[in-house]
Order: C-alpha cells, then sequence, then structure tokens
C-alpha cells in the first residue's frame, strides 16, 4: 500500500531517472508493457511528470508483436513493470532500445522531488494501439489538454454532445468518439466509472 505521497515521490524518481537517461521526453511515446498493477501508476504518472507520452502495449501479446509495437512506439526506453517483465520481454526488444523495470535499485537513488520540464498543453499525452484485427494496428493519440477536459466533464456526469464536439474538434485523435477515449484511458487504469456517463 502507499499514500498517494509515496505514489508522487516513485513517480518522481522514476521521472528523474528518465530525464537523467533520456533527456526531453517531449511527443515521444514511452512504451509500457506490464498488467494492470499498482505500479502502472508509477509509469504512467512518470513518463507524464518527465514530458514524455505512455503507451500501453499488451504484456500477453506475442513477441512479434510486441516487438513491432515497440519500435514504432518511437520511445528510448521501455518500462515493465520487475525483472520478471525483462526476462518475459528479452526476445520482443528491438535493437536500440533500453527497457526499465520499476524495481531497478538505481530509481531509488534519483531525487523524490518534482522534475522541470518543458512540456507544454500541445505535446502528446497518451498513445494507445487498436486491436489490429483487420490488419496493422493503428494508433490513437491525443494531447493532455483534450483528454482533460473529456475526462473531467464526463466523471462529473456533464458531458453533454456540445462538449463532447468541442473536445474533439482540438484533438488529432477527433476521429474517435470522445466517450471512447476516455473510457479506454479510465479502463486501461483500472478506474470504474458510473454507467451513466456512457448512456
Amino acid at each position: 500500500r502507499w499514500t498517494y505521497a509515496e505514489l508522487d515521490a516513485r513517480a518522481n524518481k522514476l521521472a528523474n531517472f528518465l530525464l537523467r537517461e533520456y533527456g526531453d521526453l517531449s511527443d515521444l511515446a514511452v512504451p509500457l508493457c506490464m498488467e494492470k498493477c499498482a505500479e502502472l501508476y508509477i509509469a504512467v504518472i512518470g513518463v507524464l511528470k518527465a514530458g514524455g507520452a505512455w503507451c500501453p502495449v499488451d504484456a500477453a501479446a506475442p513477441p512479434m508483436r510486441k516487438r513491432d509495437l515497440f519500435g514504432r512506439a518511437g520511445g528510448p526506453v521501455i518500462l515493465v513493470r520487475d525483472t520478471a517483465g525483462l526476462a518475459a520481454n528479452k526476445d520482443a526488444l528491438p535493437e536500440g532500445l533500453d527497457v526499465l523495470a520499476l524495481d531497478d535499485e538505481r530509481l531509488e537513488a534519483q531525487s523524490s522531488e518534482k522534475p522541470s520540464v518543458g512540456t507544454t498543453e500541445e505535446d502528446l499525452a497518451y498513445l494507445i494501439w487498436t486491436s489490429g484485427t483487420t490488419g496493422a494496428p493503428k494508433v490513437g493519440c491525443s494531447p493532455p489538454e483534450a483528454e482533460l477536459y473529456i475526462l473531467t466533464h464526463l466523471l462529473s456526469g456533464c458531458a453533454d454532445s456540445t462538449q463532447s464536439r468541442s473536445a474533439e474538434s482540438c484533438s488529432p485523435a477527433g476521429r474517435y468518439p470522445s466517450r471512447f477515449r476516455a473510457r479506454i484511458v479510465l479502463e486501461f487504469l483500472g478506474v470504474h466509472v458510473r454507467s451513466s456517463i456512457n448512456s
């Protein structure tokens, strides 16, 4: 169990490590290859604090598919839950990409202070792949201000059609309905929202 302060400190340590090792991650998608777990929150928040975008990749996918998505994401490093994740993905790593386990001892040595990054509201916040059942997986992505707008109104039960259209119009992922995109984010993070927002 972690308090919010402990979660924030762990995310800051990850962000500071990423910035030290890889520099500015603005508009770079960092693949997160792990099941739904507490460490997933550290990964998502840490990547965002480092200025990057988070990109979930199914840990149970075949190595060839993971290798393709890891490479196409564009980030310099792949995040896995623990050392077992390192072993599980060794055959799926494209040449030139690093992989970092969230139980890596180097993270503990990092500062728990919030890093300073030059991210703007126009920078990429996340990148999510489609299932790929009709061909190569396609990507949906969005800047943070559009997703914050959508999630805020959906969670408050105030998302009407006008607000949804407004949010979609400022997002490169506008081809996906706002409720669909928000549902993806919420379900991936394991957040359960009342069914009325889906009506």
